[in-house]
């Protein structure tokens, strides 16, 4: 046993020296948050800068790993301020951003249980292209031959994106097969994944979405019941026209105004989901849209709940693979709006903002 076991840790101490010695030098770009937004987020707030190369012995229960993939999510808007975030604290000046991520481990320090040099990781980890992180925040992804899935896939309809579409609907919504679900933003990254989970479970689904193409995208591909520009149309206008009998379900990605709209057009005992309000994350607080039909939360005795996804980890494995069946017989279609390389982010990321993206927006580093 003692002669198995040397010439095993041998065979791991040469394999890393050999990773060592072939470690890629190149400088170690990343994505900084220049300034705060004053009040309004611009491209100046963020700068593509370098960071120091990660140096000495891998230590044990850690991982060397190198970006493959990033992220970039309405939430981290708020992480721009100086204030205290629902998930975690702001951006520092000078430093880089951070966020969701698919990462290549190119070295380990040993003790990393089943993820080895080369494996696909998927975490929460700093925009630089090589980090020192611990194993215990990684989680290996199946890689693309075997899976027959992108591994930025674990990023947007089996990550997050997927996870926050998928539990909430069910655990807050509590769909009934027959009955109407309108999602705002529908044609966002977690919107398409909410819309279409619901016509899988046999509700009538309709979905508000910022362009003609998009409107279209979702009616002839998703199979949305309807959809509408909320740029040409309001929501008041089209809920009235096209769902009369009123929404069962909400599930609300931009509050502000349109939150507000559909307060009148819900059903008795309907329930809204609150994921996001996009239409106000970069209006100074002072400024933000105030809701004037809150009464009807009494009057029609509905329920309005928020959540938080990473309050919901108990729900991930069985939520992931029903997502990834979903997507293997065709009836979930996943569409990106891909970036290519790190210098991207903050394009991607002020994207969000405007529309641009259709679908999860991924940066392939």
């Amino acid at each position: 046993m003692f002669i198995f076991s040397s010439a095993f840790f041998f065979s791991v101490l040469l394999r890393q020296k050999v990773f060592r010695s072939n470690r890629v030098m190149s400088t170690n770009s990343a994505v900084l948050l220049e300034s705060r937004p004053s009040p309004n987020m611009v491209a100046e707030n963020f700068r593509i800068g370098t960071v120091a190369e990660p140096t000495g012995p891998v230590p044990a229960g850690s991982v060397l790993a190198e970006l493959v993939a990033v992220s970039v999510d309405p939430y981290m808007r708020g992480r721009m301020n100086d204030t205290k975030g629902y998930f975690v604290g702001p951006f520092e000046i000078g430093k880089p951003l951070s966020g969701g991520v698919i990462l290549r481990i190119l070295e380990s320090g040993g003790e990393g249980g089943s993820l080895k040099v080369g494996d696909m990781v998927q975490g929460f980890a700093s925009y630089q292209m090589r980090q020192v992180l611990p194993v215990a925040g990684l989680k290996k992804v199946p890689s693309s031959a075997s899976s027959g899935f992108p591994e930025h896939y674990y990023l947007g309809v089996l990550g997050l994106t997927g996870l926050s579409a998928y539990i909430p609907l069910l655990e807050i919504g509590k769909p009934v097969a027959g009955e109407t679900l309108f999602v705002s933003g529908a044609a966002g990254a977690v919107g398409s994944v909410v819309g279409q989970v619901g016509k899988i479970l046999g509700l009538k689904v309709y979905g508000a979405a910022g362009s003609d193409d998009k409107v279209r995208w979702l009616v002839e591909d998703l199979k949305f019941d309807g959809a509408f520009n909320y740029k040409t149309t309001t929501t008041q206008a089209f809920l009235a026209s096209s769902v009369p009998g009123g929404v069962d379900i909400y599930f609300d990605n931009v509050g502000g105004e349109t939150l507000d709209q559909t307060l009148g057009h819900m059903k008795l005992n309907g329930r809204i989901i609150g994921c996001g309000s996009i239409s106000q994350y970069d209006t100074p607080e002072r400024d933000r849209y105030g809701v004037k039909n809150l009464f009807y939360i009494v009057t029609k005795r509905l329920k309005f709940e928020g959540f938080i996804i990473s309050d919901l980890l108990s729900k991930y494995p069985d939520a992931v693979t029903q997502l990834a069946t979903w997507v293997k017989e065709g009836s979930l279609k996943s569409r990106e709006t891909i970036y290519n390389g790190l210098e991207k982010v903050p394009e991607a990321f002020l994207g969000l903002f405007v529309g641009a993206n259709t679908g999860k927006a991924v940066i392939l580093v």
